[in-house]
């Protein structure tokens, strides 16, 4: 078997010998596919195209190698059936937009796979579903995914496993951790600019990955797995075409979630069977253990009483008190992976005062300032806000739309102060804003 396959991994065909091969393809392809797929549906094709390229290289004298003369001496490549084995390759000089990108090192060389089987999906097009929101674990962070780590979780190798048949995928990865460091759901997304055909992999370490859109489907067997399959034909990025969306949902190692949206059927379909195939192999299981953050980041996420804001270190940057008149209404700190704040408000009736106060990290891409620090003012709070006196069911007053205000720091990072008022004057708002800058300074 070990010559079979190196024989077939490194013959080639001539350009008339491919064209009559495309031709067997095609024909086989307009067959109309049925809804209930037998298992092993690929099989007889795979079989012909076998005795095809079989008999091609006989009436050749191709049995002993080499090129055929006048021919390209190099197959053009193949339809899925026989496309060979993806590799991860660095995306180009200035294209950041993949982790990398799934390319074919048999460089068109026919290679055959007979283990292609298939599952039945039910039709959710029009099925009652039931939508849900999908809460984050606390102190959730997330980290992309690279390379190694993306083929470590389709089972390891030195390359994404060739029976996927992702060739021509771009693909990007990203890990959810929950507050402890351990994973939640890992996403693997691939794109193939050239058809528009995009799909992502879920994968959660102890469950099926939760998902936001439910409906019922029955569970079948699987050449062992107990597999949940569907899907939906309708215009789902609202371009006036419909797409078919092909998914299926299965815990072999891990939770397993692959969902396929394409232009046409059989490329949606075809994708999700290609990885239920392999995932049905010993050599198939997916895996999470190896995603361990380098850091976890500490978290935090707590209501404060007015004491424990101002003891906090970044109750420096507070009002030194609250504005006459108004009582302390809440305060909230939040800690965690790009996130740093503090909150505090102050209520009055129907005027508030509410200052929100963040840490940015050097070189992190913040929104610009709105006001500069150093030219608060009662004339430039008066030119910012609007006194109203119209509004039914209001208390007339003085009204400002919110603004942040930025103070560097000497270690490169940055303070945000945002600030919401609502009832001040302009002076009265000119002195509460101005103080923090002093008291931090």
């Amino acid at each position: 078997m070990k010559a079979y396959r190196s024989y077939f991994d490194h013959i080639s065909l001539s350009a008339g010998q491919h064209r009559r091969l495309m031709d067997t393809l095609d024909t086989a392809r307009r067959t109309p596919r049925p809804r209930r797929v037998p298992i092993l549906k690929y099989a007889a094709l795979a079989a012909c195209c076998a005795f095809a390229l079989f008999a091609g290289f006989r009436a050749a004298g191709q049995l002993g190698g080499g090129s055929v003369p006048g021919g390209s001496g190099t197959a053009l490549p193949p339809e899925p059936v026989l496309t060979g084995s993806p590799s991860p390759v660095a995306p180009p000089e200035g294209e950041q937009q993949y982790t990398l990108v799934v390319t074919d090192p048999f460089e068109g060389r026919p290679h055959g796979n007979f283990s292609i089987s298939g599952v039945e999906f039910t039709d959710c097009t029009d099925a009652p579903s039931m939508s849900a929101s999908i809460v984050l674990p606390q102190g959730s962070f997330t980290e992309k995914m690279t390379a190694e780590d993306i083929i470590a979780a389709l089972g390891g190798g030195d390359a994404v496993p060739w029976p996927l048949y992702w060739t021509g995928f771009g693909l990007t990865g990203q890990v959810i951790y929950d507050g402890q460091g351990q994973v939640w759901r890992a996403t693997i997304r691939g794109e193939r600019e050239e058809d528009g055909t995009t799909f992502s992999l879920m994968l959660a370490p102890d469950h099926i990955p939760v998902r936001d859109t439910v409906f019922e489907v029955d569970t079948v067997d699987f050449e062992g797995l107990e597999v949940t399959a569907w899907y939906q034909h309708y215009d789902r990025d609202k371009d006036g075409e419909k797409e078919y969306v092909y998914a299926t949902e299965f815990f072999y190692g891990a939770g397993v979630r692959f969902q396929v949206t394409a232009r046409e059927e059989e490329t949606a379909s075809w994708l999700c069977d290609c990885l239920l195939s392999h995932a049905a192999r010993k050599d198939g299981m997916f895996t999470t253990m190896h995603l361990v953050p380098e850091e976890i980041p500490e978290w935090r996420s707590e209501e404060l009483t007015l004491e424990e804001a101002y003891a906090e270190e970044l109750g420096a940057w507070l009002p030194e008190a609250a504005p006459e008149g108004y009582a302390f209404g809440s305060a909230h700190r939040e800690l965690g992976q790009n996130r740093d704040w503090l909150h505090l408000s102050w209520i009055r009736g129907y005027d508030y005062v509410d200052v929100t106060v963040s840490r940015f990290p050097a070189h992190a891409s913040i929104p610009a300032p709105d006001l500069d620090p150093d030219q608060i003012s009662d004339e430039a709070l008066e030119e910012w806000g609007s006194y109203v006196d119209d509004d039914a069911g209001d208390t007339p007053g003085w009204r400002y739309p919110s603004f942040t205000l930025h103070y560097p720091q000497e270690d490169g990072s940055t303070i945000a102060v945002d600030w919401r008022i609502k009832g001040l004057s302009p002076e009265e708002a000119a002195r509460l804003v101005s103080r923090p800058a002093r008291s931090a300074s």
